[in-house]
């Protein structure tokens, strides 16, 4: 299901700026107000008479101009002839920092060690080895990084989840597992689980910069909420199986289930839209987004939707939305069998749904919920 970013473009573009102003606590207000068509000299800001706001209120009346740039450092703001940037809301951008980083999120190179045992889930431990993170909880490669009033036992129905996901059995693909497990730590996967989304952006707000160091090192694909109105279950398992497809399998299975437009997960993903099966109209507003950061969120999420109803969980636990029409398993088989059949070979031959008394655990089934709201 949509998602906002994790983090802005327009904020990622603020941060690179704020060097360059040398204001800390109030030029922000301005670049935001100078981008608002709005805007006027008589705006409080505007009548403080800094000469970084002048500047960036002239930005607005050079885009009025058939000019295709401004160039700041190596920020460049693309901008239209009505002043604003040429895509709308969102900073077009693009820097030498983030090329490390496939589609906006998953590291192109390993970056931490694996251990001797990938498969090892450890206890919650609270240090300060994921600022801005207090504690944290690691299952089969996935950092579990939580802020202090999600409570443990939350985090450790998360990491029991994930070990199932992963759980050693007769007649999977051991090697491939564990060399997907593996993968998962070389690259850094690692989700922030805050209690809700808005503590999230007040965490973002107060340690930004603890968080884009993170960034630097680990691949951040969504979040996990601890407490969400409806949905729970899914909430866990969707955002498991995001870091898990967009880092693991993209890596060990890269012709399958790759980040590309060469993979059978984007050829899969093209036939359930054109078939109706996937409804992506939900995301038009990601066209401001890189086009790679686009193909990854659609990709994880079509990966998403076709695995929890392969592992037969959209009935019992899924939202029911026009975004995704097919149920079961057996709707696959019937109308999707070619991936399907890429789907048994290799993503079902390294991991398994979690337990439905794990499941139970974590939320109630959308029958429940919807008893409970009586």
């Amino acid at each position: 299901m949509k998602r906002r970013p994790v983090t802005s473009d327009i904020r990622h573009l603020l941060g690179k700026l704020e060097p360059l102003w040398g204001h800390p606590t109030c030029w922000k207000e301005y670049l935001l107000l100078a981008f608002d068509p709005l805007c006027c000299w008589n705006h409080p800001f505007l009548r403080r008479g800094d000469r970084p706001m002048k500047c960036l209120f002239l930005v607005v009346f050079i885009g009025m101009l058939p000019v295709h740039s401004v160039a700041v450092g190596q920020v460049q703001i693309s901008l239209g002839c009505d002043g604003v940037p040429v895509h709308g809301n969102a900073a077009i951008w693009q820097d030498d920092e983030d090329e490390h980083l496939l589609g906006g999120a998953v590291q192109r190179r390993p970056t931490q060690a694996v251990p001797k045992d990938p498969f090892r889930v450890t206890n919650v431990l609270t240090d300060d080895r994921y600022p801005p993170f207090p504690k944290y909880l690691s299952s089969c490669g996935i950092v579990l990084a939580a802020t202090e009033t999600v409570p443990d036992e939350f985090l450790i129905l998360v990491g029991r989840a994930i070990d199932e996901v992963f759980a050693r059995r007769d007649g999977l693909d051991l090697e491939a597992q564990r060399k997907v497990v593996a993968d998962l730590h070389a690259y850094g996967a690692l989700l922030p689980v805050p209690r809700t989304e808005r503590s999230f952006e007040r965490m973002l707000r107060r340690d930004e910069r603890a968080f884009d160091r993170l960034h630097q090192q680990y691949s951040i694909c969504d979040i996990i909420m601890a407490q969400v109105p409806d949905g729970q279950v899914m909430e866990v398992v969707e955002h498991i199986l995001h870091t898990v497809t967009d880092v693991g399998l993209h890596y060990r299975f890269p012709k399958e289930w790759g980040l590309s437009r060469d993979s059978e997960l984007w050829k899969a993903m093209q036939l359930a839209i054109d078939k109706g099966f996937y409804n992506v109209e939900s995301y038009d507003d990601l066209d401001d987004a890189p086009r790679q950061v686009v193909d990854r969120i659609l990709l994880q999420e079509f990966a998403y939707w076709f695995i929890t109803t392969a592992w037969d969980l959209q009935v019992p636990y899924g939202p029911g939305e026009e975004e995704w029409t097919l149920r079961t398993p057996a709707d696959l088989k019937a109308k999707m069998p070619e991936f399907f059949a890429v789907y048994q070979r290799t993503a079902a031959r390294v991991m398994s749904a979690p337990s439905r008394e794990t499941l139970a655990q974590i939320g109630p089934t959308r029958t429940e919920e919807r008893r409970r709201q009586r």
